[in-house]
């Protein structure tokens, strides 16, 4: 997550854009890397999981950072 949108996932569009660019992949099966990522926002974490519902591709999430974690339950 770091490398293609930041440490610190704030902005609903990121995850918009984010997804938008999962799509055009070509494989059905993304496994997403939290590692490293210092903050997430509930704006962010509502859109990605709204998005990650809503799409076609199987989407895997790995090294999930406790505060991450908490965010999307909230969210959810």
């Amino acid at each position: 997550m770091k490398e293609k949108i930041a440490v610190d996932l704030a902005l609903r569009d990121s995850a918009r854009g984010f997804f938008d660019f999962l799509e055009t992949l070509s494989t059905e099966e993304v496994i997403l890397d939290f590692k490293d990522v210092r903050s997430i926002s509930r704006s962010f974490a509502h859109e990605y999981i709204m998005r990650k519902k809503s799409s076609y591709k199987k989407i895997r999430e790995v090294h999930i950072p406790q505060h991450v974690r908490k965010m999307f339950a909230i969210v959810e």
